[in-house]
């Protein structure tokens, strides 16, 4: 009408049903030609363009797939929790893809049917009308949703007006335009949790590279729902094993403190039996029994008061160890001065009491026969680090060694428990004896 009215040019596409009932697009393009002044006739040409738009079409769907498929991918990494995840993924199939809904479905074994957990789109109510999905091989399990989570594979329906298979659903899925449709099985840990299934509003929508996609979209869905769910074990396993390191703690913590009330009984005990005892020997073994005993109790104390009940602070130990062993032997005289140089180091208990047994023979070494009566002088420890090794150093400047005394060789109680310690701690000690005493225990950290 335009052209023969006004003489303008026309092109334009149209859609045509053939008397076969196809649908086929065509191209028209036509000119108004004049004669006397006046519009004559039409030329123009129609052009069956049905099998481009078929291309355009199946690439846009394409298209749209692809972007169903990376958004998925962005919100599989980004996703933590299960549900969100099972919604997130409907909305953006039905946005991006371009849906008339898409729903997720999980398998309830108890009841053996598929129970609606997520959807997206035109569902109107769709899911809670239609008859349950069973996963059983019953007329409501050989829809699409039920024979993909039976069979563990993609099922579609592609005209739903006319496959005998909806007849269950078709009344209530033709209601809301759904005329072609997909379910996808999704796969966790190897077995079929549930299905992902897919409406949309032209029948014979799907082909095999759509499916193929819509497949590919479904896998990742499975790998998330295994992701996830690993993560939450992790946390819960995490939990878990932080419940038993705090009751492992506070178990410790009620052995150590007890150890170290039954160190202080055992303590208390030979002090009153020294007092009891008139032979001096006798009551310097005790001393010294007693001494060793306490060595140990400052440890168990330490780890007490500690959050790590496995480690004690070496250079804080040996330090309270020396000020309380030279207190225990002349307490308030002031005649003998302590001096430590010490690097902070944390050692493990076990190798820690070895240490404090060392370093209390040592010192009560020095007190006893470098500096005998009333003799004043020092005592120095040192605890240093080099590389992957430490060393405990305590020196006096008294009278050093006798000549005839090996501290190598010696079966003195003193220097047989030094040198059997050190090697508990994979250790050894050297000894000089000139110019006072001095002794170097090396370990490994």
């Amino acid at each position: 009408d335009d052209a023969l009215i006004h003489g303008r040019p026309f092109d334009a596409e149209l859609e045509i049903l053939t008397p076969a009932g196809n649908r086929r697009h065509l191209r028209t393009r036509g000119r108004a030609v004049n004669g006397g002044g006046s519009t004559v006739k039409i030329q123009g040409v129609l052009q069956d363009i049905s099998d481009r738009k078929s291309t355009e079409n199946e690439l846009r769907k394409i298209n749209r797939i692809y972007t169903v498929i990376s958004l998925i991918n962005k919100l599989i990494v980004r996703e933590k929790d299960i549900n969100s995840l099972f919604s997130e993924s409907c909305r953006i199939t039905v946005d991006e893809g371009n849906f008339r809904m898409a729903w997720i479905g999980l398998v309830d074994e108890k009841e053996e049917a598929v129970m609606p957990w997520a959807w997206s789109g035109h569902e109107e109510g769709y899911l809670s009308l239609i008859k349950k999905i069973s996963v059983k091989d019953v007329p409501e399990g050989r829809g699409p949703t039920g024979t993909a989570i039976r069979e563990g594979r993609f099922f579609w329906c592609n005209d739903i007006a006319n496959d005998p298979v909806m007849t269950p659903w078709r009344e209530e899925a033709l209601k809301r335009g759904y005329r072609s449709s997909i379910a996808l099985p999704i796969v966790s840990d190897g077995k079929v949790i549930g299905a992902f299934s897919i409406y949309s509003g032209r029948p014979f929508f799907f082909n095999e590279e759509e499916i193929r996609l819509l497949t590919e979209v479904t896998g990742d869905i499975g790998f998330a729902v295994e992701k996830i769910r690993a993560d939450e074990q992790r946390m819960r396993d995490e939990a878990s094993l932080h419940r038993l390191l705090s009751q492992r703690t506070i178990l410790m913590k009620e052995l150590h403190h007890r150890v170290k009330n039954n160190l202080g009984i055992i303590s208390g005990l030979l002090s009153l039996e020294k007092e009891r005892i008139t032979d001096e020997k006798s009551r310097l073994i005790l001393a010294d029994m007693r001494s060793r005993i306490s060595s140990i109790t400052g440890i168990y104390e330490q780890l007490y008061l500690s959050d790590d009940v496995a480690h004690i602070e070496l250079h804080i130990y040996i330090r309270d160890l020396a000020d309380s062993i030279i207190n225990s032997y002349l307490p308030d005289t002031g005649r003998i001065i302590l001096g430590t140089e010490l690097a902070e180091i944390k050692l493990e208990t076990r190798r820690a009491v070895p240490l404090g047994l060392i370093l209390n023979e040592l010192i009560t070494n020095s007190l006893k026969y470098a500096y005998p009566g009333d003799a004043r002088g020092e005592i120095n420890i040192r605890l240093e680090i080099d590389s992957s090794f430490a060393c405990l150093h305590v020196s006096d400047s008294g009278a050093g060694l006798p000549v005839e005394l090996d501290p190598y060789t010696t079966e003195s109680m003193g220097f047989m428990l030094v040198r059997m310690l050190a090697e508990q701690i994979g250790g050894s000690v050297e000894v000089d004896g000139n110019n006072g005493t001095s002794v170097n225990v090396f370990f490994g950290l």
